[in-house]
Order: C-alpha cells, then structure tokens, then sequence
C-alpha cells in the first residue's frame, strides 16, 4: 500500500500477512485488468499505485505490454522484493514519497485496495492529477468504505495488522476528492470473473460464503478517474 508514511519495511505487522497478499489477490488483479479500457498500451508509461510486491503491474504487462512502468510503495521490504521480481521488465520502483518528483508523465494509473488507507484524500488526487497525463486515467479498486456492510468489523480487523491508520471512507469521499480536483469521475461494481475460491480463513471478513459472494458483486467497486484538460 502506499502513503506518504515512510520508513516501513512492511505496510502490515508481520511478512506473512503482506507475502499472502500476493496470492490473495491475483484472482481480482486478473479481473480489474479485463476492465480496463485502453486495451493497446504499448506506447503507454504506466503507474503502480501502492505496488506491495509488483505483482499487479507484472500480470499487468504480461496481458497489455506497456512501454514502461513506476510502481511506489511505502514499504521499503516489498519495494526490494518488486524490484528483484520484476527486474527483467520495464519496470522501476520507488518509494511513494519520491512520486511527486514526477509531473505529466503517465497515461494510465492503478491502484487495488489502497486508496482507502490513504490518511488525505485530496492530497491524494491532487497528486495523481500532478503525476497524469492531459486526459490520463486513473483505475482505483476498493471495497474498503463505510458503504460496505460489513466495514464497521472488517475497520477493527485491519486496524489491527495495518502499521498505519485506517481512515473511514464513503464512495462518495472517494469520488468527490477527486470531482474536486477536476477528474471525471465514473464507477462500477467489481464483480469478479469467473469463481471466487471459498478460503479457510475467510469468516474473518464473511461469516457466510454468500457474504463474500455479495460483496464482490455489490459492495467492491471500480473507479475510473479521468483528467481532465
């Protein structure tokens, strides 16, 4: 994940919690990918945000290969692990705090459950307006919101891993930081492709599997963000 927090070697509060995320995830990376729009991204210079161990941006350029892409973390550990993953990819990695050194230079920006940690977020989209491109786009996934049922729970549960604060959002936080910084502002349930695996440890955030079924289908959302002019 990625804020402006520096000097943490992981974002959680142990390694195991912050390399499991990388399995956990791929399944929904593989199906925010299948909903991008710019299906031709050869010529494009892409940004990670809140890369953890560049897995996203790597399955990323194995389906749309890109000209060359930035990933930023705050966490320094899964920075040094990204950067030995992908070192044979157009790929450079960097800490989150050095992303506003970079002004005007990508076409198009992801981030996957990060927005919803990040402590101001209209400093938030005013850095990504800093960082894109005139008509640049901006892909943010999160089910992370006071909208979310069962976010009251899953807020104490994260709480208690998270090496930062976890803020409580609305969807409507999210896309008015952004509507406010002169962003066109359009989402999407998530709805996940395909099967959603039943996990052992899953009562933690749903109690029954048609929780978890529901909550990508209803409570996860897709948000495209496009600079404007």
């Amino acid at each position: 994940m990625a804020n402006t927090t520096t000097n943490l070697k992981t974002w959680t509060t142990s390694q195991e919690e912050e390399d499991r995320m990388v399995t956990g995830h791929m399944h929904h990376w593989r199906t925010m990918i299948e909903k991008v729009q710019e299906k031709d991204l050869r010529s494009k210079t892409i940004l990670d945000f809140g890369c953890n161990q560049g897995g996203f941006i790597q399955m990323l350029y194995h389906t749309y290969p890109f000209k060359k892409a930035v990933g930023v973390d705050i966490a320094a550990a899964s920075l040094a692990q990204a950067a030995r993953i992908n070192a044979h990819l157009p790929i450079d990695f960097y800490p989150a705090a050095d992303l506003d050194l970079l002004n005007d230079v990508f076409d198009v920006a992801f981030s996957h459950e990060v927005i919803y940690l990040l402590p101001d977020l209209n400093a938030h989209a005013k850095l990504i307006r800093s960082v894109l491109k005139d008509n640049g786009v901006y892909y943010a996934a999160t089910g992370c919101h006071i909208d979310n049922p069962a976010w009251p729970e899953w807020h104490k549960a994260i709480s208690e891993y998270s090496n930062i604060p976890v803020p409580n959002y609305s969807l409507d936080d999210y896309a008015a930081a952004f509507a406010n910084n002169g962003f066109r502002v359009e989402a999407q349930q998530f709805k996940s492709n395909g099967f959603i695996v039943a996990e052992p440890d899953d009562k933690v955030y749903y109690p029954k599997l048609i929780d978890k079924l529901n909550y990508y289908n209803q409570y996860k959302i897709l948000f495209r963000f496009t600079k404007g002019v």
